[in-house]
């Protein structure tokens, strides 16, 4: 309890500053967005007129997002008391029945029979936040009692900062890329003249730019491209990024199950992202969003190993633990999109008839991309109740030892 006098809670003033700011900005983005929804669909196009409001309703959200934390940093401020650290009632189990409803009404809305103006964008909300929300719950029924305002802060640092900080490093790192891509494409024999084509006549006839563009998405060198980006690049990224939960809290001497829960925290607030602002096909819209659960499993889990591991190294001096752990995790998020990558060339292949690739000779690649999906899902939804439920008991055992012998303290942020 904070009497008269003391300094200022400076804290919970700059995150109720810094969530209110993020909350302005995100409402505004999302109405601007609104008005331009409107007047692409007063156009003519419909699609667009939905896939942009789609993205504003995604916008709003993500702005709202910042409303727990600010409330429990307000409530800091006004009753002077800390908050006291707690686990969620088990009874947000039940959300998980508007899972299977949201996909549904975004089956439904997609397919064009239901409303898809107001049904889509709530599906799509739905579908992407009840899957996130549960695996919350579970990491934080299973690992150490934390405070609300500590909870929401590391959800957010992973559903606003990671995602600010991602996307350009991705998008800088996308420009060489490109550059080998296109090197590569000119000096091959059998693309060349495509190119040179395309050089002469920009802007071909309609048909013969599209059996163009078909040729080199599904060219070897492409995709070796694509996976080595999507792969490799991108999950050293992200998987490194995602760790952004744990970061102000390291020095404080962070137990090795908080590190984990941070970790999960923050990775499932990065998948909520992905899966609101990520493109969905309209007549897969139902399948997308069902693997979509479990790439927010794998974001969240291997976030959590990393956040650990990261842990291990600055707290307790334990460097080849984070990167066994980082790289573990990349090669798990690069293995998913490997799998996903397969299973869209293979799909396209068809689709645009390309030579010697056939339905059944592409149905062995897309059979093996959704095992991998599925294994990878397994995984992840095993790992994440198990990893947690050890480390909380093992620090539970530190804890429990003589003064002399124990370990780190637990971290009393709050």
């Amino acid at each position: 309890m904070r009497s008269a006098g003391t300094n200022p809670d400076w804290a919970n003033i700059g995150i109720l500053v810094l969530t209110l700011a993020g909350l302005i900005f995100g409402l505004l983005v999302g109405f601007l967005l609104l008005g331009l929804a409107l007047f692409v669909g007063a156009s003519g196009d419909t699609q667009g007129g939905l896939d942009v409001e789609t993205a504003a309703v995604g916008a709003i959200v993500m702005a709202l997002g910042g409303l727990p934390a600010a409330y429990w940093s307000l409530r800091a401020l006004v009753s002077h008391a800390p908050p006291q650290p707690q686990r969620p009632s088990v009874a947000w189990a039940a959300t998980a029945v508007l899972f299977p409803v949201a996909i549904g009404l975004g089956y439904l809305a997609s397919s064009g029979l239901l409303l898809p103006g107001l049904c889509a964008p709530m599906a799509q909300v739905l579908a992407a936040g009840v899957p996130v929300g549960l695996v919350v719950l579970r990491i934080r029924r299973l690992a150490p009692p934390i405070t609300p305002r500590r909870s929401w802060g590391q959800f957010l640092l992973g559903f606003w900062l990671a995602p600010v900080v991602a996307l350009p490093a991705e998008l800088l790192v996308l420009v060489p890329v490109g550059l080998l891509w296109g090197m590569g494409l000119w000096l091959l024999p059998d693309i060349r003249p495509i190119l040179e084509a395309l050089g002469r006549s920009p802007s071909p006839p309609p048909d013969v730019l599209v059996g163009y563009v078909n040729e080199l998405l599904v060219h070897p060198w492409t995709i070796l491209s694509a996976l080595s980006y999507m792969s490799v690049l991108v999950p050293l990224i992200e998987e490194a990024i995602k760790t952004v939960g744990i970061w102000p809290l390291l020095r404080r001497r962070l137990t090795a199950a908080e590190a984990f829960l941070g970790g999960v925290l923050c990775g499932a607030g990065y998948a909520l992202f992905e899966a609101l602002f990520l493109p969905q096909p309209g007549s897969d819209w139902a399948l997308t969003m069902v693997i979509r659960v479990g790439a927010t499993l794998m974001h969240a889990f291997t976030a959590g190993v990393t956040a650990w591991a990261l842990a291990e190294a600055v707290v307790r001096r334990r460097p080849w633990r984070l990167v066994l752990a980082y790289l573990g995790s990349a090669s798990i998020h690069g293995l998913w999109n490997a799998a996903a990558l397969g299973i869209g060339f293979a799909s396209l292949a068809v689709e645009n008839g390309t030579a010697g690739v056939s339905e059944g000779a592409a149905a062995f690649p897309v059979a093996i991309g959704v095992a991998v999906l599925a294994a990878l899902s397994g995984l992840a939804l095993v790992g994440i109740p198990w990893i947690g439920a050890r480390l909380n008991r093992a620090d539970l055992g530190v804890e429990a030892q003589p003064p002399s012998s124990a370990g780190p303290e637990p971290l009393q942020l709050d």
